[in-house]
């Protein structure tokens, strides 16, 4: 009995010793690091991810975000899930809005001017380093598959082709088969190892399989093949699936072609204003008709008269081009959701789904016909703006939406805290924001300084925080303030709200500190640009001005087409320059040499059209010498009440109020120019700003 029961004894031990193995062996297999799928589409419309729609749904009218027209949007339920089930960042904006800078940001975290990768077809440097650098460092098993374009002119560039066997430039991704640089391919063909490449899906055969050989189709098939080699490894795998899908040529296979085409595309409200110019392009589009590039625009006159403008537009939405133009868009985004959720089911299939961290994004938006435009290049949201969704299922919070303003540059530091991955925070120009990803709340606004973005030619630049966006530019027009949350079409420039005044400083602070921190103006261009951090003084606004009341073509004015012949009130308030108000220094700095400066520091540079547009007062001063018909820019005088205003103050008064003001002597020795108080016997200045910008300055 006794050896009996010491079996019994031994046999529950062995039998609670195994359970306890059995136990630790499934939690080291359960605490295996994630494996890491990035999804990157290219030239991708925020509009068109259901997601992104219903989030906008939540905050504005269906008729501001259903652009194309009623109803008229991609439902995307894979992409959707992601959504649910992870963190979506709705306020998440490239450095660069062009194929290889933003690339190169997002793998770097650094902006492009410090990757080599300065504007497109421009290799990255080969000495930076990668989030893949650090994963691979971290015992993971790295892919790439699909469009790099980080290796210069090459088309397509297929890695093994341009590098062979010798691994150069693989900047961390240990498999590089199916890489390739450049082109947006429609059709690919492997044979005996080999890709061949086809533009267009008419070049396809009868007797080929488009769901294999369609280029969206073959990336994401390849995907899958490597997911299913890697899924149960010792090591974890991280792969970057790289879809060159939807940007142009808008073409896809079947079914998807034919998917949309009963819906009635219509052209986006904010063409039909920019061709009106009511509102008029933003100072970083130029002048309507003139310096605005039209690369990418609608071919449509603008220098028509107003009311042919409606007639105009509603011929080229019914043209067969933008019909069969937004159907293919549609049909390129409804194929890549469901290639994402053949992707999806093989990951739940193969049990590593809880395991796996699955990013979605884009390099880059596409403007779709929004703004008079398509494609990319412009600070507008669906250009600059760009999806990101991050799903790590036990880890991040599910359905969380992040409003803070981030950067591609912020993803490499951040994907690489989310994986508990070690990097020195000194490598990156982004923030690391998994902390905020992982935080509880729903909606979790953290505060931090505006993100940074800007054009490859140092046309604009452009500063972000919350729903503020501000866009300086060097076409030497004024900047261009816009509050999304209130706005969301991007259609109204509030620069000279002063309820808006604090946000403003923040964000013309933070680019005067980016511009000198970074040595933007010499580092990035050959030439240093200069740009305007304030209004221009005296600067006629380009929009249309209707007098008389109603709209009609009659009573639609421009500033440079009635000069003086109707200086009423309004008209004065509208055109100044035109008015020939005498002008006054502006308040506020410029960027001029790559540095921040008021007028009193500029009085040396009087020469340059640029500083004499935004200091009349000052170049009157070094101008004449000892001139007496100026303002004093310092000259401040009390108002009842106690409140102090400078002289640009009289111009904004009625008649009756500035002879009330200019009547007190220490107000018409200080402001001359503004209380038409100038010497009799001197020449008076006549400061004239002309429509191409440049000042005519006459005695």
């Amino acid at each position: 009995m006794r050896k009996q029961g010491t079996r019994l004894v031994i046999v529950t031990l062995l039998a609670q010793l195994t359970f306890l193995v059995a136990t630790i062996a499934s939690e080291t297999v359960e605490k295996k690091k994630p494996n890491l799928v990035v999804i990157m589409t290219d030239e991708h419309n925020l509009r068109t991810i259901s997601a992104y729609r219903d989030h906008y749904l939540t905050k504005f009218p269906k008729d501001v975000v259903d652009v194309w027209g009623e109803n008229v949007f991609v439902h995307t339920p894979h992409i959707d899930s992601l959504a649910n089930e992870g963190a979506m960042f709705t306020n998440y904006y490239t450095t660069l809005p062009t194929c290889t800078p933003s690339r190169a940001s997002f793998l770097t975290g650094l902006f492009p001017f410090s990757t080599g990768a300065v504007k497109n077809d421009t290799p990255m440097s080969h000495n930076v380093k990668t989030w893949a650098d650090y994963l691979q460092e971290s015992s993971y098993q790295t892919a790439y598959l699909g469009k790099w374009h980080l290796d210069g002119t090459a088309k397509p560039g297929f890695y093994n082709d341009v590098f062979g066997s010798t691994k150069e430039r693989s900047f961390g991704f240990q498999d590089n088969t199916y890489r390739y640089n450049r082109g947006h391919w429609k059709i690919l063909k492997e044979r005996n190892g080999k890709v061949d490449v086809y533009k267009s899906v008419k070049d396809a055969n009868e007797t080929d399989n488009l769901e294999q050989s369609y280029t969206t189709d073959f990336f994401v098939n390849k995907a899958i093949d490597y997911i299913e080699d890697k899924a149960h490894t010792d090591d974890p795998f991280a792969i970057f699936l790289s879809i060159a899908d939807p940007h142009n040529p808008n073409e896809v296979r079947k079914p998807y072609s034919e998917k949309y085409k009963d819906m009635n595309f219509q052209m986006p409200r904010t063409t039909k204003k920019y061709f009106e110019s009511d509102p008029s392009p933003p100072g970083f589009y130029g002048v309507r008709g003139k310096d605005y590039k039209a690369k990418n625009g609608i071919p449509i006159d603008t220098n028509i008269p107003f009311d042919q403008i409606e007639q105009h537009l509603n011929a080229y939405e019914q043209d067969v081009n933008f019909k069969d133009s937004m159907q293919a868009y549609f049909g390129m985004v409804k194929l890549i959701d469901d290639k994402i959720g053949d992707l999806l089911a093989t990951m739940n299939s193969l049990g590593i789904e809880n395991n796996t961290v699955v990013v979605f994004t884009s390099d880059h938006g596409d403007l779709s016909f929004e703004h008079g435009r398509t494609q990319k290049g412009e600070p507008y949201l669906t250009s600059a703006g760009i999806p990101l969704i991050i799903k790590y299922p036990g880890v991040v919070p599910e359905k969380k939406r992040i409003d803070t303003a981030y950067s591609i540059i912020d993803f490499a530091p951040t994907i690489l805290g989310l994986l508990n991955i070690s990097a020195t925070s000194g490598d990156f120009h982004g923030v690391d924001g998994s902390q905020e990803i992982l935080n509880s709340k729903a909606i979790s606004p953290v505060r931090r300084k505006p993100i940074m973005m800007y054009h490859e030619d140092g046309r604009w630049i452009s500063a972000v925080k919350g729903s503020f966006k501000l866009v300086v530019n060097n076409l030497n027009k004024s900047p261009t303030l816009f509050d999304i949350g209130k706005d969301p079409e991007e259609l109204n420039n509030i620069l000279s709200d002063k309820r808006v005044h604090k946000e403003l400083g923040r964000l013309q602070n933070a680019i005067g500190r980016w511009v000198q921190e970074f040595n933007f103006t010499t580092k990035q261009n050959k030439n240093a640009f200069s740009y305007y951090l304030d209004k221009i003084p005296c600067e006629d606004s380009p929009d249309v001005l209707y007098l008389n009341g109603g709209n009609e073509e009659s009573n639609r004015y421009f500033c440079k087409d009635q000069r003086s012949s109707i200086c009423n009130f309004k008209m004065r308030r509208h055109c100044p320059s035109s008015c020939h108000d005498q002008c006054t220094d502006s308040p506020g700095r410029v960027i001029y040499d790559g540095q921040v400066n008021h007028c009193r520091e500029l009085h040396s540079n009087c020469e340059d059209d640029f500083v004499r547009k935004f200091c009349p007062g000052t170049c009157a001063i070094t101008t004449r010498n000892s001139a007496s018909c100026y303002d004093d820019p310092l000259f401040k005088f009390p108002l009842v009440g106690g409140k102090k205003k400078k002289c640009a103050y009289i111009q904004k008064r009625k008649s009756k109020h500035r002879r009330k003001l200019c009547s007190n002597p220490s107000v018409a020795e200080n402001c001359k120019q503004s209380c038409g108080h100038c010497a009799e016997n001197m020449q008076t200045i006549d400061i004239v700003l002309e429509a191409d910008g440049k000042l005519d300055i006459s005695l």
